[in-house]
């Protein structure tokens, strides 16, 4: 894979040589989409207009969209390349083809947080049976997590308890009732703008979730956690923000179990080994980045 990445990014140079910094990280991220989805889905899904494929904005929508657009398709090509060698990405990504976007999207960043946080990770191929119908399974120092991702919360535009309890009384029984079970939930950015999660909104994140946990015993951990888009460098960044709340009345025995550190630091600097399309090339204010290319590179061999 080495190679091809280094050739998809001569490639961009020789085509685009007059081109912005930014294009060309756009446009690299293209290509290594395409190699993944093929041209037909990025037609659908990348530059279609924003009625057929909402979610990743159109270039040609209202304004500002571009921006958020560009930011999703370089986050998404990025996240495929460091979770390349995750067990069951190719599931994930499989239906992330046929179409299955937000939600696939959603179980990609929960990956992408927990890969970050320094912990092993596994994704679980959908459609299984009641009680194993789950996304995830976490290595934590007490044992196994099953895992489930749930996106459903962002229809709410604004904070909503009763739209967090519905999502997890639905899905409880999803996850195994004998194995350790955790719950993952994308809240909306417009539940928290400006990335920082703080009264009255973390009260009323604690409040719903732990009202769920005092009726099960098979859930040792929720996550609520918002993915921010926010300008950045001339551009926008995309990083993770999450709240956790852990279940001391679980079944499983011992202590409390989190399935990610208990205090963190929004994922803005990623880790040394962390691939990003953005150090491929020269960034116009700061030096060239061959060494940061030549690492990056290597990290994906």
């Amino acid at each position: 894979m080495v190679e091809q990445f280094r050739e998809y990014a001569r490639e961009v140079r020789e085509m685009m040589p007059n081109e912005s910094w930014a294009n060309h990280v756009y446009t690299l991220a293209v290509r290594v989409l395409n190699s993944q989805f093929g041209n037909d889905w990025l037609e659908r899904h990348i530059f279609a207009s924003d009625n057929q494929s909402p979610f990743f904005r159109n270039v040609d929508a209202a304004a500002g969209d571009e921006a958020l657009h560009r930011a999703r398709v370089v986050d998404l090509a990025e996240t495929i390349i460091n979770l390349r060698k995750v067990p069951g990405l190719i599931d994930v990504l499989h239906e992330m083809k046929l179409g299955h976007i937000e939600d696939r999207f959603a179980e990609l960043e929960v990956a992408k947080m927990l890969v970050m946080a320094g912990s092993r990770v596994n994704f679980v191929t959908p459609g299984g049976p009641r009680g194993s119908s789950y996304d995830l399974e976490i290595a934590t120092s007490a044992g196994k997590v099953c895992a489930d991702v749930k996106c459903k919360v962002e229809s709410s535009p604004s904070p909503s308890s009763s739209a967090i309890l519905n999502t997890l009384k639905g899905a409880r029984t999803q996850l195994p009732n004998d194995q350790m079970g955790a719950f993952f939930l994308k809240c909306p950015q417009s539940w928290a703008p400006d990335g920082d999660i703080k009264p009255p909104l973390s009260e009323m994140l604690e409040q719903a979730a732990f009202e769920f946990l005092r009726g099960t015993q098979r859930v040792v951990a929720i996550v609520m956690y918002f993915n921010i888009v926010l300008p950045m460098n001339g551009g926008l960044g995309v990083y993770n923000v999450y709240q956790q709340m852990l279940n001391s009345r679980h079944r499983f025995g011992g202590d409390q179990v989190p399935v990610l550190p208990l205090k963190h630091e929004p994922f803005i600097a990623p880790r040394p080994d962390w691939v990003r399309l953005a150090d491929v090339f020269d960034h116009p204010t700061t030096q060239p980045h061959t060494a940061a290319f030549e690492a990056g590179a290597a990290a994906i061999d």
